[in-house]
């Protein structure tokens, strides 16, 4: 009887250990430095359609290469073409069919970057857009590195 009672009060000795550990580990966890920031998309896709250039994300980031990807897609009724301005001042384009889908991958200057239907008069009608391309180095780390300054009392 007495053994009996020992293990209930080990059992429940254990019960009250692990929903206190359970608690602790749901607890905030507080670190020294927050975790650098997530890597800016080197891709990103556009709709067109009568009248609009629509992309997926503002900006954006080169890969490896130096390039910016595009997946376009028509989406309007009319035929479309998508065009750009690349770093060397070239046109790059592809044409765009109704329903049709293509892919485009050109070098882009930092900075603000046109995007548009270079058909004739589609761009006044509102077939053009603006996107941004970042640096990745400094789209992924500098608020990361401001931080750790921060922390270190360097920041001024």
């Amino acid at each position: 009887m007495r053994r009996r009672g020992l293990y209930a009060l080990v059992a429940s000795a254990l019960v009250v250990a692990m929903l206190g550990s359970a608690s602790l580990a749901a607890a905030k966890v507080h670190r020294l430095f927050e975790p650098a920031p997530e890597r800016v998309p080197t891709g990103l896709q556009v709709d067109e359609d009568e009248w609009s250039v629509t992309p997926s994300r503002v900006t954006v980031a080169a890969d490896p290469t130096g390039q910016v990807n595009f997946s376009i897609f028509n989406r309007g009724e009319d035929d479309h073409d998508f065009a750009v301005l690349d770093a060397q001042g070239q046109v790059r384009k592809i044409d765009l069919g109704p329903g049709a889908r293509g892919d485009l991958a050109a070098a882009l200057a930092p900075g603000q970057n046109k995007i548009w239907c270079n058909l004739p008069g589609h761009e006044a009608l509102g077939m053009v857009g603006y996107i941004t391309v970042v640096d990745q180095y400094d789209a992924v780390y500098a608020a990361w590195e401001a931080e750790i300054e921060r922390m270190l009392g360097r920041a001024q």
